[in-house]
């Protein structure tokens, strides 16, 4: 069970949790200053995999705070989970702000997926690595989300996974996701590009076992439709 102490502080991120004694990254470390903390004052840290630990400052050098730990505290992973895959968008600050609100409402994993229409071919993966630190921080979750950025539609597609599977488009036949998602299990959802998936690739997608599925019947735009489908996944399983 997490301490009732770390809820009431602010959330610092460091990624290896396994020694006693360590130095915090600039970025953190700046954070630490503007607060003006001191010798010995407490904060929580996180490795994004499930660590909690209190440690104290033991030493406010100049750009690397160095702290040591008192306590560790580990919690299991969320028993439910949503990946979410969605194409390069135009537009770097819409994809920056779907990660960063999914990442606040607890996705587990968050893929960039190449499609033929998209009008992005590369993404900042280091840009994008921070916002989603950044929002899991600021939401206090211990388990960090899971960022890939696959190489092509088909390598993903025929991935094999454990996860309920959708794809959603504006087509005609879907059935609304509501009725696709299974109460209690994975979730895997696909979110095209600004022009929406190819007819080859929504048939690609049926035909390893993805559903069809549409998302209500206003025409979303692409960051829109990813934040929605997080959000049925959420309410649907009550988390």
């Amino acid at each position: 069970m997490v301490n009732p102490f770390f809820m009431n502080m602010q959330l610092y991120y460091h990624p290896d949790l396994s020694i006693d004694t360590f130095d915090l990254t600039e970025e953190e470390s700046v954070h630490l200053k503007v607060l003006r903390l001191q010798i010995d004052e407490q904060i929580s840290i996180t490795d994004g995999k499930g660590t909690l630990a209190i440690v104290a400052i033991e030493q406010n050098k100049r750009k690397q705070w160095t702290v040591r730990v008192l306590k560790r505290e580990y919690t299991n992973a969320p028993m439910y989970s949503i990946e979410l895959a969605i194409s390069p968008l135009k537009n770097n600050e819409r994809i920056e702000w779907l990660l960063e609100k999914a990442t606040e409402m607890g996705i587990t994993a968050f893929t960039l997926l190449p499609c033929s229409r998209s009008e992005r071919k590369t993404v900042n993966e280091e840009r994008l690595r921070k916002v989603m630190i950044s929002a899991a921080k600021q939401s206090q979750h211990l388990h960090f989300p899971e960022l890939r950025v696959v190489k092509t539609f088909s390598d993903y597609i025929t991935e094999k996974t454990e996860a309920e599977k959708c794809i959603a488009f504006c087509g005609a036949n879907t059935k609304s996701i509501h009725d696709c998602i299974a109460v209690g299990k994975p979730l895997r959802i696909l979110i095209g590009p600004e022009g929406d998936f190819t007819e080859e690739e929504v048939a690609l997608a049926l035909q390893h076992g993805y559903l069809s599925v549409g998302l209500g019947e206003s025409r979303l735009r692409s960051e829109t439709a990813g934040l929605y489908a997080v959000a049925a996944y959420k309410f649907l399983n009550r988390l």
